[in-house]
């Protein structure tokens, strides 16, 4: 017999960070959410990652970012910052493996309000309520979930990476 496991997908920052836990073989969502912290401090996300699940988490699948020289907005300082405060949530979420994953890998350009219209279509009933909650409570900060329950769907093979539902 199999031990139930579990995997996180992350999307990474260092004020608020977004995370999916789910089953990675049916790539099921049994708990989303975001946790804050008042400066970046990874191991608080961490370990809010790691009370959302009483399972192990096997693998971690964190979003990561690319410097873009051209791009006035993006610092390598402050891509350092959130990709680090990503890979040690993950680290301190208990996972046994981590990954990552570039926004294109997962997303490509597609616009937000798009991508997430089409991935919650994907979601179970089960699964949406999931979802409303953890938007609900993270308030402005829902597109951090919303973005996590995103990578999860990828990563488990349920969307592709323009936000449509896999045929099983």
């Amino acid at each position: 017999m199999t031990s139930a496991r579990r995997a996180v997908a992350i999307d990474p920052g260092t004020k608020n960070l977004g995370f999916a836990i789910f089953d990675p073989d049916g790539g099921r969502i049994v708990a989303c959410g975001c946790s804050r912290s008042d400066g970046a401090r990874p191991m608080d996300h961490g370990q809010a990652i790691h009370l959302a699940t009483i399972l192990p988490i096997e693998s971690a699948h964190v979003e990561s970012m690319r410097w873009r020289p051209r791009d006035a907005r993006s610092q390598p300082n402050d891509l350092l910052d959130v990709q680090t405060v990503g890979l040690l949530a993950a680290h301190y979420s208990g996972a046994w493996r981590i990954e990552t994953l570039e926004p294109q890998e997962w997303k490509r350009t597609l616009p937000k309000a798009i991508h997430h219209t089409r991935l919650v279509a994907a979601l179970e009933p089960g699964e949406t309520e999931i979802l409303e909650r953890a938007v609900d409570a993270a308030g402005a900060n829902g597109k951090e979930v919303l973005d996590a329950v995103g990578i999860a769907l990828y990563v488990s093979g349920r969307i592709d990476a323009a936000g449509r539902t896999m045929k099983k």
